[in-house]
């Protein structure tokens, strides 16, 4: 679950004073603009994940500028950590405030593609997790499964809990689609890219269970949102935020 909101919305005061006494002193900006970034970062993960906006637009700027690939002021190592920070953001923004039509235009392939393993394994993985997010809740299950897989294809670079979040979404995508036996078959693989996964996800294994047995009607609604109310994610915390919001309204989805 998330952190508890009066803690992030605490967080957030104390590094806005933070970023206020560096704006005040450039000069240590320019020698620890990786810092600088750090707590851009973490202001709006704060921001974000304790449903308060008000401080996302301008730190959004920020970051923005310090990603623009025009500015050269700033060096190439700098400049991908800023986009990494910005684009995961700013996609997770419009997810949770609904807008996944919006998320999906934010996503900038391209550049994203063009740094690859430039990009910390970590925010790389966040980031295609809040693309196939966008897709989920858009009702684009195809465009779920295709980046999905594309991760999966790459995943000795990624986060692992934060990767099988993605294969969490991959299966619910499927789940929509009725594709039960894909679903059993997953189940089933002892593929050499994906065995072993079920001893440490134990999580990730009983919901594929419960949605082969949801479109079996062997599994009630009700427990299928009750499993989700209460699955436990360490690294990721705003991953459940969706997850429960996708097992209330699953129903109203969507297929295009």
């Amino acid at each position: 679950m998330f952190f508890a909101k009066r803690d992030l919305e605490m967080q957030t005061a104390v590094l806005l004073e933070s970023i206020q006494l560096w704006e005040k002193h450039p000069e240590l900006i320019r020698e620890f603009t990786q810092e600088y970034l750090l707590n851009l970062n973490n202001i709006l993960v704060s921001s974000i994940e304790s449903l308060n906006f008000t401080h996302c637009d301008v730190t959004f700027e920020k970051l923005r500028v310090y990603a623009d690939v025009n500015n050269k002021s700033v060096t190439n190592i700098v400049r991908t950590r800023a986009f990494a920070f910005y684009q995961y953001n700013l996609l997770k923004y419009h997810n949770t405030k609904g807008e996944h039509d919006l998320t999906l235009k934010a996503f900038d392939r391209s550049r994203f593609e063009e740094l690859g393993l430039k990009l910390n394994s970590y925010k790389r993985t966040q980031i295609i997790l809040e693309l196939v997010v966008g897709h989920l809740f858009s009702g684009d299950f195809r465009g779920v499964v295709r980046n999905a897989l594309d991760a999966l294809a790459k995943h000795e670079n990624f986060q692992q809990e934060v990767l099988s979040q993605i294969r969490n979404f991959f299966y619910i995508a499927h789940f929509h689609r009725k594709n039960l036996e894909t679903l059993e078959q997953r189940l089933q693989s002892k593929d050499k890219l994906i065995q072993g996964w079920f001893e440490e996800y134990e999580q990730e294994k009983a919901l594929l269970e419960l949605l082969i047995g949801r479109l079996k009607n062997e599994v009630s609604k009700d427990d299928l949102k009750s499993f989700c109310e209460n699955y436990v994610s360490k690294v990721n915390p705003h991953f459940n935020h969706y997850l429960i919001l996708w097992s209330k309204n699953s129903n109203i989805l969507i297929q295009r």
